[in-house]
């Protein structure tokens, strides 16, 4: 199981080495790439690093792809393993090649990584669970918060500008939802936001990274996407939002999106500022032009796409069309 960049995560299976109801040792992010995330030790070994494979995950230029392991041993000893990495493994100040820990250790993974080692039960691990989805997550809505989508999109960037990889995002707002609040009232106007949350959540894929940045705000995470797939990717999710029925405290309500498109470059982004901004443009274009559409525009009807497969595997079906969907998958006014 590799574990990706959500909140605290277990990883469970036939070679679990503790019960339920024990004490349970855990591993907890303080500095750097992904802080507050955590690995509770369930399992007989785990690997540490920034590769795609590795157990515990860490995207950060400082890590090795396999940096360290750790490995239960007999009597419930944790032990830490240096896998030979560039930068090293230590362990309260000290490098290590391998290391039993105990609680309170600090441990260090190259320049800027660093993790505690501690021991919880359920509750425990319970409370901290909900202080790091208070501080990651939006409470209306479940999807990232703002603070939560500018730490995704740094390790985005690095990564694209490491692996020489595309990445576009998808920044997008409800139209008229000022209106939807003055005719129909905020708790309508709540569940009006949650719904396209929970939908858009649908569609995406796991690897994408829904986000709500303001008010009606929304931005999608697309990596491994370049502008043409994000363009596709950006008119099914407005075609299924322009499809539905969102019920509400004051019955059925239909909205619409506009929504703006860009592709990271490494020439003309230097920051997540101007990647963001190119992408509100075109959102700021799409309204401009009529709201309930997309920008840059989706391939005319007839128009082929260039390649016949979106990089997720999913195959483009036939002809492109304003309402393309691929198979599916195994205040002022706005």
């Amino acid at each position: 199981m590799t574990i990706t960049d959500e909140e605290t995560t277990v990883a469970r299976g036939e070679d679990a080495v503790v019960k339920p109801g024990e004490r349970r040792p855990y591993l907890l992010v303080l500095s750097g790439t992904g802080i507050g995330r955590s690995l509770r030790i369930e399992k007989r070994s785990y690997t540490i690093g920034r590769a795609a494979d590795a157990d515990f995950r860490l995207d950060d230029e400082g890590i090795s792809r396999h940096h360290a392991k750790v490995v239960v041993l007999a009597h419930d000893v944790v032990l830490l393993k240096d896998l030979g990495s560039t930068n090293g493994t230590f362990v309260n100040d000290q490098q290590i090649e391998a290391h039993p820990l105990a609680e309170g250790d600090r441990v260090q993974l190259g320049a800027t990584i660093t993790l505690k080692f501690g021991m919880e039960d359920d509750i425990e691990a319970a409370v901290r669970q909900q202080l790091f989805t208070a501080a990651t997550r939006d409470p209306l809505t479940g999807a990232h918060n703002k603070r939560s989508f500018e730490e995704q999109m740094v390790r985005a960037l690095a990564f694209s500008r490491r692996h020489k990889q595309p990445l576009s995002i998808v920044a997008f707002d409800v139209d008229h939802f000022k209106r939807v609040n003055d005719e129909h009232g905020h708790l309508a106007g709540d569940d009006v936001l949650r719904a396209v949350s929970a939908l858009l959540q649908k569609e995406i894929r796991l690897e994408d990274s829904l986000a709500r940045v303001g008010g009606e705000e929304f931005c999608v995470i697309l990596p491994g996407i370049d502008l043409a797939h994000g363009v596709l990717a950006a008119e099914r999710l407005r075609a299924a939002l322009e499809a539905a029925v969102i019920q509400t405290v004051a019955g059925g309500i239909q909205v619409t999106m506009s929504l703006g498109v860009a592709e990271f470059d490494a020439m003309r982004h230097a920051s997540l500022e101007g990647l963001v901004g190119d992408a509100d443009g075109r959102l700021y274009e799409a309204k401009a032009a009529g709201r309930n559409r997309v920008m840059p525009n989706p391939p005319r009807r007839g128009v082929r796409s260039s390649s016949r497969t979106i990089p997720d595997g999913r195959a483009l079906r036939g002809e492109i069309t304003g309402s393309f969907r691929p198979d599916p998958p195994d205040g002022s006014e706005s």
